[in-house]
């Protein structure tokens, strides 16, 4: 909910109150705080008309918007299985406090299977029982271990029911729900931001960028490289001309007309170790809407995305191996027949797309953590290169130093951390270079 009076936006115009003139909110009132950033955030805003539980984002409206008044989208990992965006809010403070409007969402998630769970909680019992062998009546134990066997008992036994609890809280939901959550959420966007919607004046709905984490990587993959996906929403994707197997693209003038302000995202990156395969700024004529083979002219979208951010997604189901991670991931979020395991993930989508000379071209964003600390993610995106250079994808990657797979997204918006001094500015740099510079209706004509 909207924790406070919203601040007036003359330069992207006139504002209706959320509160008063969107549809009802789906929580209760928040207490006014004092807290600038969030006190500019409208809460828990459901999606779809008929919204479950976690189908509600939360938006943090930026004060001073960078030019062209950008949004993103961001979708939090979990492995299609747990948190929601009340872990992911520091996310959208940080951010927001950088000029960039940022939409944090939930989704449905997937629950693990009834032999999983209980066999996890008889880990947990095993565990506790345990303890209790340490902390036996005799008095042999000193006091202080018997004190600390009950205390790490209770908590365990506390820990094993929630995670009882959350991991079969939705156990029929199955991939593509959680890709259809997101587009659902990107379609809301766009709505709300049109004259006399909820979010109007908020954000420009022609200046979107789409960010996952882990999971949400995923995600964000496989709906940002789905064109006829998209266009079925009524949304937009600026991309390059796709290639044809064999062929090069035509080559880009060492001259962009489209400089970047302030620090090009390969200089943010340079001490990240950066990899580009596609390093120049290319020309604003050279970018179009991606249109889905055989729809002929495409319909001025509700909402245009500019870019995609991935971080440490996991892109290759041949790498999700393993009697566990088939157990805990694969059999809960993508149904029990592993044969149908490839076609949910972005290798198979962006090979068929490949071959088949139809793969779009947006811009994007992968990030890394340090290798051997991803959980072995860093390996998907290795394997996910080639397949990108293959169609040609304007593709740029860096690795967080320093950071592994939780801390480089739990630690956006603290000074000093990896996440803070390498993600977040070459996230900033992003979308300086490939979104739009200013917000007029001309330009909205133009682009139309």
């Amino acid at each position: 909910c909207n924790g406070g009076p919203l601040p007036p936006w003359h330069r992207l115009g006139s504002q209706p109150d959320p509160l008063r003139d969107g549809p009802p909110l789906r929580c209760a009132m928040a207490a006014p705080t004092t807290d600038p950033v969030l006190a500019r955030s409208v809460r828990d805003v459901a999606y779809v008309p008929t919204a479950r539980k976690r189908q509600l984002l939360d938006l943090f409206v930026a004060d001073s918007p960078l030019p062209g008044a950008p949004l993103v989208l961001f979708v939090h990992g979990g492995g299609w299985k747990r948190f929601s965006k009340q872990e992911h809010a520091h996310i959208g403070r940080a951010w927001a406090k950088l000029g960039i409007t940022t939409a944090v969402m939930s989704y449905r998630i997937s629950g693990l299977e009834e032999s999983t769970r209980l066999a996890i909680t008889a880990v947990w019992s095993l565990a506790i029982g345990s303890l209790g062998f340490l902390a036996d009546a005799t008095g042999a134990a000193p006091g202080w271990l018997v004190a600390s066997c009950i205390a790490v008992g209770a908590f365990s036994a506390i820990t094993g029911l929630r995670l009882y609890r959350q991991c079969g809280e939705e156990p029929r939901i199955r991939w593509p729900a959680h890709r259809e959550d997101v587009v659902s959420a990107l379609k809301f966007l766009g709505s709300a931001a049109q004259a006399g919607g909820q979010f109007e004046g908020f954000y420009n709905p022609r200046n979107v960028f789409v960010c996952g984490h882990s999971a949400g990587a995923h995600m964000t993959l496989m709906t940002c490289f789905d064109v006829p996906l998209l266009a079925k929403a009524g949304i937009g994707l600026m991309s390059l001309p796709p290639v044809s197997p064999g062929v090069s693209p035509p080559p880009v003038p060492a001259e962009s007309s489209r400089p970047a302000e302030g620090r090009t995202l390969k200089e943010v990156s340079s001490g990240a170790a950066a990899e580009d395969l596609h390093v120049d700024l290319v020309p604003e004529s050279e970018w179009n809407l991606a249109v889905p083979a055989g729809c002929g002219a495409f319909a001025k979208p509700g909402l245009v995305i500019r870019g995609v951010i991935a971080m440490s997604p996991p892109a290759v189901s041949a790498m999700m191996s393993g009697f566990m991670i088939h157990r805990m991931y694969m059999r809960p979020a993508f149904g029990f027949d592993p044969a149908q395991w490839p076609q949910a993930f972005p290798d198979a989508l962006l090979r068929t797309a490949v071959e088949e000379g139809r793969c779009p071209r947006p811009p994007l964003l992968l990030a890394t953590a340090d290798p051997g600390y991803d959980l072995g993610l860093e390996k998907h995106v290795d394997e996910l290169m080639p397949i990108l250079a293959a169609a040609k994808v304007p593709a740029t990657r860096i690795t967080i130093t320093g950071s592994n797979h939780f801390t480089e997204m739990t630690r956006i918006g603290v000074p000093g951390t990896p996440a803070e001094s390498i993600m977040t500015p070459a996230l900033v740099a992003f979308v300086e270079e490939h979104g739009v510079k200013r917000h007029t209706p001309a330009e909205d004509k133009e682009e139309s």
